[in-house]
């Protein structure tokens, strides 16, 4: 991802800005991390950090 130009990094966050207005996001049980495209990678790392950032959220209330 540190290669990446700043629109596909927009593009590929869209979803999950998206997501983070509303219900909480769902994230795979179990997955072999090696066996990720970079892509996929990416797109688990921000479910991982929407998932944290909206347990935190809620822990403030």
């Amino acid at each position: 991802m540190p290669r990446w130009d700043v629109e596909d990094l927009q593009v590929m966050a869209r979803p999950y800005a998206y997501a983070m207005r509303s219900e909480k996001p769902k994230l795979p049980e179990n997955v072999d991390w090696e066996s990720l495209s970079e892509m996929e990678q990416g797109r688990l790392a921000l479910a991982i950090a929407n998932w944290i950032m909206t347990e935190l959220e809620h822990r403030k209330d």
